[in-house]
């Protein structure tokens, strides 16, 4: 018989290892990072809005959002997901885990909204480390890792669920 391929070897060598380690079972349902309080200040959203080129009154004009059900601005959907908190930290521990598919890309992001939020709310995010599991995909095994992200209101109302899925290969 003929030699095995690099690719055939390495899916192989997977293939007889745990894809989810004693490590990744141990942290399910854990906290990843410290949860973080943020207060959210209109020059943040104001700096989001310029950066993501998005023009929507209701996230700057106080005047048209007095008029709408919110009574007053409200921030973007994603602005809590990419300014407000840690996700490079997430990315780093997430990257750090012992597993044998080292390789790593997005595998997609889900939003649940609850409460909107306001300039001025005070937030408080936890990150827990939801899920762990293994599928095979046209070149091996895929192992996809979910982070689940609640944000908090300061009246203790979850504001945002947010559900971030890592693909390791």
């Amino acid at each position: 018989m003929g030699e095995l391929s690099n690719k055939e070897q390495v899916i192989e060598s997977v293939d007889k290892e745990d894809i989810i380690t004693d490590e990744i079972r141990q942290l399910i349902g854990k906290d990843l990072v410290k949860p973080a309080t943020l207060t959210i200040e209109k020059g943040m959203v104001r700096r989001f809005v310029q950066a993501t080129g998005d023009s929507n009154p209701l996230w700057q004009d106080e005047d048209y959002a007095k008029r709408t059900k919110y009574g007053s601005t409200i921030v973007p959907p994603t602005f809590l997901t990419f300014t407000a908190f840690w996700p490079e930290e997430i990315q780093y521990r997430l990257a750090k885990l012992d597993a044998p598919l080292k390789r790593i890309m997005a595998g997609g992001v889900e939003y649940e909204y609850f409460k909107e939020v306001k300039p001025g709310d005070m937030v408080t995010a936890t990150a827990v480390l939801s899920d762990a599991y293994v599928r095979q995909g046209k070149e091996g095994k895929l192992l996809f890792i979910t982070v689940e992200i609640t944000y908090v209101n300061q009246k203790g109302e979850v504001a945002v669920r947010e559900r971030n899925t890592v693909i390791r290969y």
